[in-house]
């Protein structure tokens, strides 16, 4: 990697981060399905930047989480990968990828959602020491404002942003709801 890259990787997360509000991209499907955006998630090891939402359908119960990731030009052309998945998916033991490196879960998410009021408790779960194959978990809620859907913090501090902070055997924190790196 050059020098240039790192500052403009951190140049791009930021501008896409400042650019983005609240429910903007809410998108909606001929059958009246649509995605609400929760949350960014921006990262420190490359300067792709997704955004976690929630697949909503008529009456505004929730069907599922999506995960749309940006991947700017560089060393391959741009491009957007879409991935949704079921709230029993999300609920199952092991919950739904949402990185994958060298064939490795690297961060997972599980927990329930209640689709009707699109409320939940979900876990994050971070490949902390990848020699070791050790994992770090923390918590955070779903909770539904007037505005639309969002993370929180277990003592209620609303989630707009999350930013993965790396180190050469794994994930350090996830900013600011994980971990203390």
């Amino acid at each position: 990697m050059n020098r240039n890259a790192i500052p403009r990787s951190a140049v791009f997360a930021l501008a896409a981060t400042l650019l983005w509000t609240p429910g903007a991209g809410a998108a909606t499907d001929t059958d009246g399905v649509r995605v609400v955006s929760v949350a960014r998630i921006a990262n420190d090891h490359d300067p792709s930047v997704s955004t976690l939402g929630l697949v909503v359908g008529p009456k505004d119960r929730v069907e599922g989480v999506s995960i749309v990731t940006y991947h700017p030009a560089g060393e391959s052309p741009a491009h957007t990968v879409r991935r949704r998945f079921t709230l029993q998916k999300v609920g199952s033991p092991g919950g739904v990828v949402v990185t994958r490196k060298h064939g490795r879960e690297v961060i997972a998410l599980r927990g329930r959602i209640d689709p009707a009021t699109g409320t939940g408790a979900l876990v994050i779960r971070y490949l902390s020491n990848g020699l070791f194959g050790s994992h770090e978990e923390c918590g955070v809620r779903l909770v539904r404002e007037p505005d639309g859907w969002r993370l929180a913090e277990p003592g209620g501090k609303v989630i707009r942003d999350l930013y993965v902070k790396t180190w050469f055997l794994g994930v350090s924190t996830i900013d600011p709801i994980c971990g203390h790196g």
